[in-house]
């Protein structure tokens, strides 16, 4: 069974096979998939109630975490350990990271968790020129969590 494209009738189509009209996609046909360890060898947040969640989401304690990566080569110079927040108001066509758009899809993160993985990375960082990039979603989504994280 192949698959073919069959482009819009209405319009006029470019050569790429683009018609140039906004057709967003709904939310729910965004395939969830995580292309690296997600969140694997980092703790989630402890269990709390809805009150406390808010009250350390607020506090920049605890965030929203997708998934991270290191030795990624694109994100920025020397060997990189990227992370990527959950969550992103904007529903962009072409979005690089379709996966990280729900803040609910993430794992809730302590900072200090967070931060003793980048620590573990310094001497690489160092080494190579490197350090910490994060994406996502958006994540000034999250502010206080990204602030007290560059800190």
């Amino acid at each position: 069974m192949t698959a073919t494209f069959e482009p819009p009738t209405s319009g006029v189509v470019a050569p790429d096979g683009i018609n140039g009209e906004y057709v967003p996609v709904p939310e729910d046909a965004v395939p969830r998939v995580r292309r690296s360890a997600g969140t694997a060898g980092i703790e989630t947040a402890p269990a709390m109630t809805h009150a406390e969640h808010v009250a350390a989401v607020r506090a920049g304690d605890i965030g929203s975490m997708h998934s991270w990566e290191l030795v990624t080569a694109v994100d920025g110079p020397g060997t990189r350990l990227t992370v990527f927040l959950a969550g992103c108001p904007l529903r962009c066509l072409y979005c690089h990271n379709p996966d990280t758009l729900k803040m609910k899809d993430g794992e809730p993160v302590a900072v200090e968790e967070l931060l003793a993985r980048v620590r573990r990375y310094l001497p690489v960082f160092r080494a190579t020129g490197g350090g910490l990039t994060v994406s996502g979603g958006e994540p000034l989504m999250q502010p206080a969590f990204l602030g007290r994280l560059l800190r």
